[in-house]
């Protein structure tokens, strides 16, 4: 219960931000701002406590590698973290029960490329998501091209004036109020290619997602998103799945979501550095965070590891 209060508080929090340009501009900003050598495709396979630090060996595509630092930051999933070796003198027993013991949720996602912005050229969506009871769950809409509506053209839409025609399962017809507050800037970007996320699944649906093929993902989630915007299927060029079941960096699942009880037996274990008498390894992730799958989660448990560092 107290993880779906503390999800459903950050769903509807209306003050959200996001990064022009695609989220990769948070690294590329991250990185820039580092100094020294920046070690890519780089999997570390074993944690070592030595007398002066923490002796850390990695292998990459030019073989195996081990050094040793002062102290050293894990910011990666409790089940990436479990399959590093580390010696007993720096994992304890609780850690790895807590790394093994959290639950973490199934998700998938979609991306659909479309030939035209059918949700804002006919459905006059601009920005936001669509909720539904089909397997998709979820679709989000990009707001590059939104704008806030003028209060004439807010008045006209709680007149009724724009409607929005979906198709019904049972075929009928229906009228729904397209929301109001914003719309397409530049009909002619409308009128052309986008992007958005078609499919946003978590839990059983996203189970079920990842035991389907390529082709059969492609059908599921045409056919969910035609009872939302009728005849789209006409116009997607292409579609890219991803199921984090099947991931190998994050070991299984996409965010921690906990089970009745894992708050108060796993979290401040997770929490804590390690060794206690002498820390040298750090931990940030979402998963040590209240709210559990997003990104801000993930920024603040860096700021609580930098600052660990900083003390010690």
């Amino acid at each position: 219960m107290l993880e779906h209060l503390v999800e459903v508080g950050a769903l509807l929090a209306t003050k959200k931000y996001e990064i022009p340009g695609g989220m990769d501009r948070l690294v590329e900003a991250f990185v820039s701002r580092l100094h020294g050598h920046l070690r890519l495709a780089a999997r570390v396979e074993s944690l070592r406590l030595t007398a002066g630090g923490i002796e850390v060996a990695w292998r990459d595509q030019f073989g195996w590698h081990a050094d040793e630092f002062a102290y050293a930051i894990s910011a990666v999933p409790a089940p990436a973290l479990l399959r590093v070796r580390a010696t007993p003198d720096l994992i304890s027993v609780a850690l790895r029960e807590a790394l093994a013991g959290v639950r973490y949720e199934s998700a998938a996602k979609t991306v659909v490329h479309c030939r035209r912005r059918v949700w804002e050229f006919d459905d006059g969506i601009a920005g936001g998501g669509s909720f539904t009871d089909t397997p998709i769950q979820q679709c989000w809409y990009p707001s590059d091209n939104a704008r806030q509506m003028t209060e004439a053209e807010e008045n006209a839409m709680q007149d009724g004036i724009a409607v929005s025609m979906i198709n019904l399962r049972d075929d009928n017809v229906a009228e729904v109020s397209i929301p109001a507050g914003w719309t397409a800037k530049d009909r002619d970007i409308a009128a052309g290619p986008g992007a958005f996320v078609g499919a946003y699944m978590w839990g059983a649906n996203a189970e079920r997602f990842a035991a389907l093929n390529n082709g059969e993902r492609d059908a599921l989630v045409t056919q969910s998103l035609e009872q939302l915007h009728p005849h789209i299927g006409n116009v997607i060029e292409d579609m890219e799945h991803v199921s984090w079941d099947q991931e190998e960096v994050p070991g299984g699942g996409a965010f921690a979501f906990f089970r009745p009880g894992e708050f108060s037996r796993y979290q401040q274990t997770l929490l804590r550095p390690c060794p206690d008498n002498n820390p040298r390894l750090f931990f940030a992730g979402e998963h040590l965070a209240v709210l559990h799958a997003w990104i801000q989660s993930g920024i603040q448990t860096a700021w609580n590891a930098v600052a660990g560092v900083a003390a010690a």
